[in-house]
C-alpha cells in the first residue's frame, strides 16, 4: 500500500466555538487582498493630502519661531535696567558728585 500525504495547510480554516470571540478578534469577515491593499493605499493618500494642505513651509516656520527672540526690545531694555540697578546697588558712591574745593585767592 502507498502512503498518501495530504497537505492540510492549503485549505485549513479555523473557527472559534464562541461567535463573540471571533467578532472581537475581527475574524467574522473576509476581505480580498487586492481590495484591502487598495483601501489602505487610499487611506494613506487621504492622510498625506490632509497633512500637505495644512503644512507650513519650514523656512516660514523657522522665521516665525525666531521672530520674538530677534525683536525683543522690551527684554533688552529690562536687562539693561536690571544691570544699571545692580551697579548702583553695589557702588553707591558713583552717584555722589565729588566736592571740589575752590581755593581762596
Amino acid at each position: 500500500m502507498e502512503d498518501v500525504i495530504v497537505s492540510t495547510d492549503m485549505y485549513l480554516e479555523t473557527r472559534p466555538l464562541v461567535r463573540s470571540v471571533s467578532v472581537e478578534a475581527g475574524e467574522d469577515y473576509w476581505i480580498d487582498e487586492d481590495d484591502l491593499r487598495k483601501s489602505l493605499e487610499r487611506e494613506q493618500a487621504i492622510k498625506n493630502r490632509k497633512t500637505m494642505e495644512g503644512e507650513i513651509p519650514k523656512e516660514k516656520l523657522r522665521t516665525e519661531v525666531a521672530a520674538p527672540y530677534k525683536q525683543n526690545w522690551i527684554g533688552a531694555i529690562s536687562v539693561f535696567v536690571i544691570f544699571l540697578a545692580t551697579i548702583i546697588k553695589e557702588f553707591p558712591d558713583l552717584l555722589q558728585s565729588p566736592v571740589i574745593p575752590i581755593p581762596d585767592l
